[in-house]
This record gives C-alpha cells, sequence and structure tokens, in this order.
C-alpha cells in the first residue's frame, strides 16, 4: 500500500493496483467519474496495473496434424484486473527451437495472427510436409502486460517420396548414374543414359529395363516414367556382341580330320591360326598352310600366324589343292547369323603341294 496526502484530498495505491481517493472532488480529483466528494476511500477509474497475465502451466496442445496442418489449443489465462474475455493471443511460429520467451517471440518468431480477445485455438493452414515447427503463444492483458505459454513442437506428416536406381546388372567396370531427385508417387522422372560408363565384358550396353531379365519395361534415355508407390529400380540392359570362329576346311581332302578352334572371337580380335598336325591328307600333295580362298588367292597363313579382321564374307576355313584342284567347301554362316569379319581369319584354306 502506498499513500498520498494533500491538502483537500489523499490518495492511496493498493498492491493489486487499484487506485483509491477520499477528500474533496470538485475537479474530479477523486478519479470516480463525478464531483462528490467522499470522507472515506473510493476506488478510483484510474488502474495502475504491473502483473503479468497468469497462465498456469501454460501447455498447448496440438492435435489434427496432416501433411499440411494442424490443431493449437490452450487454455486461456487469467489476470488480475483485466477479465479473462479480455485477454487477448497472438500465436507465433518458427523453424527453431528459439520462441520459448516473449522476447524471443517478438524478435524470432513469425506471428501467425494478430492479437485476438477470448481465444483458446487456432487452426493453422498451408504448411509443409515432413517439416519440424516450433509455436507459442503470447497473452496480453489491457495494460500491455504480456506472458508467454510453453513452446509447443508440430511435425507434419511427411509426403512419402521415391527414388529411381540404376543397377550395372553384370557389368564389369564403370558406374551407375545416380538420380538425385526425390519423387512424390505419380510423378514423372526422366530417364538417364550410361553417363557413368557401364562396361561388361563382350557385351554392349542397350537400354534400361525394370527387370534384370530384361521381362519387365524398357525404359532408353530421355524416356519419362511415371513414378508409383516404390522406389523404381531400373537394370542395364546387354546384348551381346557378335563373335565368329575359325573353320579349317580340307578342301579336297582324301582323309583326316582338321584342326578345331573352339573360341568364339568377337571382331578386331586376333585368332592364332592352328597347324595341320595329324589332320587333313589328300593323295599326291602335301600340306603346305592355310588360304582364305580355296584356290590359293586368297590370303596365306602359316601355323601360328595371326588372322586378322579382313572383313570377309565367310568364316569358314578351307584348305586348297592345287590352284586347278576342285572347290572342296561352300563355307558357312557364324554362329550370330552374320557374315564372317575375319577379324579373326575367315576362310583360312589348307593348301596342298602335289608330291614328287
Amino acid at each position: 500500500m502506498q499513500v498520498a496526502a494533500g491538502s483537500f484530498h489523499s490518495a492511496a495505491l493498493r498492491n493489486d493496483g487499484s487506485v483509491w481517493g477520499w477528500g474533496y472532488a470538485g475537479y474530479g480529483q477523486l478519479g470516480t467519474g463525478n464531483f462528490n466528494e467522499s470522507v472515506s476511500p473510493v476506488q478510483s477509474k484510474a488502474w495502475l496495473d504491473g502483473i503479468t497475465p497468469d497462465v498456469a502451466n501454460g501447455t498447448i496442445a496440438a492435435s489434427g496434424v496432416t501433411t499440411d496442418s494442424a490443431a493449437l489449443t490452450w487454455t486461456k489465462a487469467t489476470d488480475d484486473m483485466t477479465e479473462q474475455s479480455g485477454l487477448q493471443y497472438r500465436v507465433y511460429r518458427s523453424f527453431k527451437n528459439n520462441i520459448q520467451s516473449v522476447a524471443d517471440m517478438e524478435s524470432k518468431g513469425i506471428a501467425v495472427n494478430t492479437y485476438t480477445a477470448d481465444l483458446d485455438s487456432v487452426q493453422l493452414t498451408n504448411l509443409i510436409d515432413g517439416m519440424p515447427y516450433y509455436f507459442n503463444v503470447i497473452v496480453k492483458d489491457k495494460a500491455g502486460n504480456k506472458t508467454a505459454y510453453t513452446m509447443q513442437q508440430v511435425v507434419t506428416v511427411a509426403i512419402p517420396t521415391y527414388s529411381v536406381i540404376y543397377r550395372g546388372n553384370g557389368h564389369t567396370s564403370g558406374k551407375v548414374p545416380v538420380d538425385e531427385y526425390y519423387y512424390y508417387a505419380d510423378e514423372q522422372a526422366e530417364i538417364l543414359g550410361n553417363s557413368g560408363g557401364l562396361v561388361r565384358t563382350g557385351y554392349a550396353f542397350a537400354d534400361w529395363n525394370t527387370a534384370a531379365d530384361g521381362t519387365g519395361t524398357s525404359y532408353a534415355e530421355g524416356d519419362l516414367a511415371t513414378i508409383g508407390q516404390e522406389d523404381l529400380v531400373l537394370y542395364a540392359q546387354w546384348t551381346k556382341n557378335p563373335t565368329y570362329k575359325v573353320l579349317y576346311d580340307g578342301n579336297g581332302e582324301t582323309g583326316g580330320t582338321g584342326p578345331v578352334d573352339n573360341e568364339e572371337y568377337e571382331p578386331g580380335a586376333v585368332a592364332t591360326v592352328l597347324s595341320n598336325a595329324g589332320g587333313f591328307v589328300k593323295g599326291g600333295y602335301a600340306f603346305d598352310g592355310w588360304n582364305t580362298e580355296p584356290y590359293g588367292d586368297g590370303t596365306p597363313y602359316a601355323a601360328g600366324g595371326f588372322a586378322r579382321d579382313e572383313r570377309r564374307r565367310r568364316d569358314a576355313v578351307r584348305a586348297v589343292g592345287d590352284r586347278y584342284g576342285r572347290r572342296a567347301g561352300t563355307g558357312s554362316r557364324s554362329r550370330s547369323g552374320g557374315r564372317a569379319k575375319a577379324n579373326i581369319a575367315p576362310a583360312i584354306d589348307g593348301r596342298m603341294e602335289r608330291c614328287l
């Protein structure tokens, strides 16, 4: 209690902030709104309020949290001088845990609403999915005294996202491409190419497929794939390179079995020419090497030599008798069905010379 005494009137300030006066009131000195003097204290309409509103435990509850919305509720505060319905509330939010106090909210927070009287809930909208938010409330009385509630964290529901994952599917070197984006269901992803230089020995990269064995959906670079409810996994698809064999033809032989090369060669490979040891024989002739033509007018090869790609029409290897001998073979196609690319030695013919 504080008292101020005057010659004609006196005033007292109680601890609750109320002002009381008595004495002469000819000029409205007692603050009652009239000019009636009083010999006993009467309460003035003036009020000195220095006490902040009481929020009890200050709990804020969050409910109905979705991908982009939530509801906040709290218990209304009380005040020593302002009636409960006259207290005003303002909600603040932040992406950080930094709005615990009134000063924090006013300097670091983002106001969600304007000060609104007699408020105990707010509906939050337009939030970002999967995002942690922090909310708090300030309550203010008529004198401007403010109190902070207890900060509440709200994490919105995350919308599932999916990735496009690439697999080498048997690659021997290189790296799979990496799509760094995340996609919502029903979004479209642009398919990447073989940017990491995937290599598989004996094969050429073809495209991508949702199944490792190629029985799923195929995608080429630049295609658009619609994302479903799971990660899209794509497997590299490989086309086997064409291969060819070196075939040895007796070219009119009268006996024996020629050499057999079981290797399969890719274009550009080099094959070692085999000998005719214990193989073809032809009456009246001696074996004198191999040639790509039955009459010996092609490319000659000796045993142990190397046959390179001459891009001939056949991969059959024939033995040729003398230049006037009968042509002994018609040749054959490669296993892959393509023309022989004697990159290895297509059409090497044995050549026999007459014994004297």
